[in-house]
């Protein structure tokens, strides 16, 4: 009997694995983006700004998809920011067509609006500030923004994935010891 429970506690533990491990996956593909006026229309947003903070990665199982969380402070806008701070949301790596943003680092941010958030991405024309001459020829004087607000404090909690994860891997643990138990009696 022992055996058996065994068996199924095994099964059990390797079928929740296997529930939260991924059954594709996809790289990054992006086609040429546009001129600086189209991805201007395109976009919901275009402004500079410094990389202040990111959301950390925390998670015992990540994907390169899981989304990150970036806090700019914004020198100039030229489309849809009007606040000294914003954020903006990108996959955690370039293999899921997300920018990675280096801290304290100045970037000319093309984001688009999904849901109410900005979003950018590897395929934009996001860029290092210092690459983006060419850019700001085209875009001239932004405007500075005039509303002050502070969201050091908003950024996304990453880790509902994992409390998520743990909480099942609990569960099934617990129907582990119960089966043994029943099976010993």
């Amino acid at each position: 009997m022992k055996k058996v429970a065994t068996m199924i506690l095994l099964v059990m533990v390797f079928t929740t694995i296997l529930i939260y491990l991924p059954s594709k996956s996809f790289a990054c593909s992006c086609a040429e983006p546009g001129t600086v006026t189209e991805e201007v229309n395109r976009n919901g947003a275009v402004f500079s700004g410094r990389v202040i903070k990111q959301s950390e990665d925390v998670g015992l199982f990540r994907s390169s998809a899981d989304p990150v969380s970036v806090l700019f402070n914004v020198d100039n806008s030229w489309k849809g920011v009007n606040q000294t701070q914003v954020i903006v949301e990108t996959e955690s790596s370039s293999a899921s067509c997300g920018y990675e943003f280096t801290a304290n680092e100045k970037y000319l941010v093309y984001a688009s609006d999904r849901n109410g958030e900005l979003h950018a991405s590897l395929c934009s024309r996001t860029i290092a500030l210092t690459d983006a001459e060419s850019d700001l020829e085209v875009l001239g004087m932004g405007t500075e923004p005039s509303e002050v607000v502070h969201l050091e404090n908003s950024l996304k909690d990453s880790s509902v994935g994992t409390i998520i994860l743990w909480v099942v891997i609990g569960i099934v643990v617990a129907g582990g010891v119960i089966l043994v138990k029943r099976f010993r009696t």
